[in-house]
């Protein structure tokens, strides 16, 4: 089966008094939104990148494994503590060791 792979980076704006701000915590439901879209695939089927542990736990949340970059500037420990499989200091590196990824798997 070919492997769909889609990087996408969707800021969630919420308003404020009139005034949009940056959520900085992604839920789950957007993860729930883009796993449907790959449909026939189960959540073992599908990984998740994130640079934060809030990308992390929102796909821990959908039951879809995680992989995790250093260039959301947080310490490896937080991203493993909320669950990443696996850290990576950004794209480059992970796509550099792609073949020994989750990715992969």
């Amino acid at each position: 089966m070919p492997v769909q792979i889609a990087f996408s980076v969707v800021p969630t704006m919420a308003m404020a008094r009139g005034r949009a701000r940056r959520r900085s915590v992604v839920a789950p439901d957007i993860f729930a939104a883009a796993f449907a879209k790959v449909a026939p695939l189960h959540p073992g089927e599908v990984v998740v990148v994130g640079d934060s542990p809030y990308d992390v736990e929102a796909a821990r949340g959908c039951g879809i494994a995680a992989v995790a970059l250093r260039s959301g500037g947080f310490a490896d420990a937080v991203l493993s503590e909320a669950g990443a499989v696996a850290v990576y200091d950004d794209v480059a590196a992970l796509l550099a060791g792609y073949a020994a990824s989750p990715l992969a798997a």
